[in-house]
């Protein structure tokens, strides 16, 4: 009796394994063919990511660089009416790698790739001024759009960073 008891409960939990399978067919493990590997199931990629660095002076000047008339809507959120493109910096990152770039008054901003998927990279970006670090945050940017931080105080405004990623 013992033995037949082990059997269906053997048998119970096969059921149950080949119904999950059934019901999952997007399941590495319905994937799975003898002597294949199991697929990976999250859609991470490779190779590098193109990050491009701006650095926009935000004032009250009321002038639009004209260089940044396309992603002037964008600057809507801040309270200043002017921006001028500084500087622009560009970078091929692979994941875990970084790049360092320095700025103007004196600043140094550091960009890494933490990963990328087919949907977004997520990068870590930190800025330093004479005293140390003044911000470290990382952001999750949509493959191929950009996405802005507000710096530090710079001059009669503030500088806003537009990161650029492309792959």
């Amino acid at each position: 009796m013992n033995m037949l008891t082990s059997l269906m409960r053997y048998l119970g939990i096969l059921v149950v394994f080949a119904s999950l399978a059934v019901a999952l067919p997007n399941s590495a493990l319905a994937q799975a063919r003898p002597g294949q590997p199991v697929p990976a199931t999250h859609t991470e990629v490779t190779g590098k990511v193109s990050i491009q660095v701006q650095v926009v002076h935000a004032n009250n000047s009321g002038v639009v660089d004209p260089d940044l008339e396309a992603v002037a809507a964008n600057f809507k959120a801040f309270k200043y009416t002017g921006f001028q493109k500084l500087e622009a910096f560009d970078a091929k990152l692979a994941p875990n790698q970084e790049a360092q770039f320095n700025m103007v008054g004196g600043h140094k901003v550091k960009v890494m790739l933490v990963s990328r998927d087919s949907r977004q990279a997520k990068v870590r970006v930190m800025m330093f001024n004479d005293s140390g670090k003044v911000m470290d945050t990382t952001v999750a940017i949509n493959r191929n759009r950009a996405f802005m931080i507000a710096g530090t105080s710079y001059k009669d405004g503030k500088l806003i960073l537009p990161i650029h990623v492309r792959y």
